[in-house]
Order: C-alpha cells, then structure tokens, then sequence
C-alpha cells in the first residue's frame, strides 16, 4: 500500500517516495481476496461535470467526487445498499483506483489569483 502523500501526489505522474517503493519492490505479492475487497457507492442520479459522486466518508456527509474522501464498504454492505436503491452503484475501489485522474477544482482558482498578484 502505498502512503496518502504518494496517493495525493499522483504517484503515477510523479513516481513514489522511497519507502513506498520499497515496499512494493520487496512486499511477497498476495492475490486479493474477495471477501477482503472494498467498494465504493456511486450515487447515479448525477455528475459533477464528467466525475462520478461517490458517498463521502462518516456517513450521510453526502457525496464527493474524490476517492480520497469516499466512503469504502464491505461487499455486503455496498451490495446491501443497492438493494435498497439501485441508483446506488457498487464498485471495487481497486478498480476505480486504476482510472481515477487528478482533476482542478475551478472554486480554487480565485486563491491563486490572489497569491499570484
């Protein structure tokens, strides 16, 4: 696993911190098991521009379009829910974690601005 600051930096753009690489390099590989997978619920109802809504973290906080803020179920838990409202899409977090992007928040724009005057 890797650290929240190699995850925050997009380790993918930017390589990973010496300790993480060593743990990947000399971490035994163990195949995932099913029963252990984690899910995040996509609310389906919406969009944020392309990214998907996601319920966040502490439950009933309402949604997030990042993975880093979004609540991770158990398979039965996610699955459960979606019984009871099938808008609310289960999908394995090492899934989404493949294809997520970093992404510009526009609201943040203005701070830059500022700084950059």
């Amino acid at each position: 696993m890797i650290c929240n600051s190699c995850w925050n930096d997009n380790a993918m753009a930017n390589g990973l911190c010496e300790d993480c690489e060593k743990k990947l390099t000399h971490a035994p590989q163990k195949p995932i098991q099913e029963e252990s997978e984690k899910y995040y619920l996509q609310d389906t109802r919406q969009y944020v521009g392309n990214c998907m809504l996601f319920w966040a973290k502490d439950g009933g906080s309402g949604y997030t379009c990042h993975l880093k803020d979004a609540q991770e179920y158990t398979k039965e838990e996610a699955f459960a829910q979606h019984r009871e409202r099938k808008s609310d899409k289960p999908w394995k977090v090492s899934d989404m974690k493949k294809i997520a992007d970093l992404m510009v928040d526009a609201q943040y724009l203005n701070r830059i601005e500022k700084e950059n005057e």
